[in-house]
């Protein structure tokens, strides 16, 4: 039966193969001879294209080698069959494309990398056999998943990258909200002191992971609506306010209560505040949505 069996797939006659298939579908992975060769490695050894679509269309296992470890793809390109090699490799990509990025695809599993008991990969073969056009067909494959492969690894460092920022700016954020809600200035400019981020890198980190509610941590905003800038400036603290806008915090933030820093400073006649806020380009013009006042009329109803 391995013999009339072995003789079908060799011989190429497609209607004889889809009988076969129709009767057993799992006639597609049985060891046809001594060498325990797959039908599929005896159609691509003879280079039988339309037995090869059929087989690989009824889910032919593409990676699996003979006695030898010799591979359909090897023998394809071991035997000059250029056609029979890319249909290979396209269709081993279109089985791996629901792969992530994040999924590596070990040699021994990877079409073109895969190697028999010699070490030899397909465009050893290739070129054991001299068969040029293949071989560069093998190269150019290869050297682009390569590149592929290499990309992939920097966008997933990268993305772990951002995704650290973001997640260092939340804690930071918690411990700074902390801080304000118990008026604890000194801990608040530790904080901001420490994390070395500013705020154009966690903006670029939250658009690459595509975070459309991160808030920087020098805007962490207490339930009441506090924040370390608004505390500064309560206090009338110039320098620290003056650093808290140097380190990144936004100057025209409006909390929840409709205040913005300087809202805030005419709200607690903090006039040295107030003078450094205009100086450093605060929006003088800014209207609150709470309250629907700017500045001026804070500072007026003072």
């Amino acid at each position: 039966m391995s013999r009339k069996l072995e003789e079908t797939f060799t011989r190429g006659d497609v209607d004889d193969v889809k009988a076969l298939l129709r009767e057993n579908p799992a006639v597609s992975e049985e060891r046809l001879n001594a060498n325990d060769d797959t039908p599929l490695i005896l159609a691509c050894s003879n280079g039988k294209m339309d037995v090869v679509k059929v087989l690989v269309q009824n889910g032919a296992e593409l990676l699996t080698g003979n006695y030898f470890r010799i591979t359909p793809l090897m023998k394809a390109a071991c035997n000059g069959y250029k056609d029979v090699c890319v249909y290979l490799v396209k269709s081993f990509e279109h089985r791996t494309e629901g792969a992530s990025d994040g999924d590596e695809i070990s040699a021994q599993k990877h079409i073109l990398f895969q190697t028999d008991f010699k070490d030899r990969t397909a465009l050893d073969w290739a070129r054991l056999g001299n068969h040029v056009k293949i071989s560069r067909f093998l190269e150019r494959t290869m050297e682009a998943h390569i590149q592929r492969n290499r990309q992939a690894a920097i966008n997933r460092a990268r993305e772990q990258q951002h995704q650290g920022r973001i997640m260092h700016n939340k804690k930071m954020a918690a411990l700074m909200s902390n801080a304000i809600e118990e008026s604890d200035l000194d801990t608040c400019m530790e904080i901001a002191r420490s994390l070395g981020l500013s705020r154009e890198d966690f903006e670029l980190s939250c658009e690459v992971c595509y975070v459309t509610d991160g808030r920087y941590f020098l805007d962490a905003t207490t339930p009441s609506g506090g924040t370390a800038l608004l505390l500064a400036v309560a206090l009338d603290y110039v320098e620290i306010v003056d650093e808290l806008i140097h380190l990144g915090a936004d100057l025209n933030h409006e909390n929840s209560r409709g205040h913005t820093p300087l809202s805030w400073a005419c709200v607690c006649n903090a006039v040295r505040v107030l003078s450094l806020l205009l100086h450093s380009g605060a929006n003088l013009h800014f209207v609150s949505v709470r309250e629907n006042q700017t500045a001026l009329v804070h500072a007026s109803i003072i």
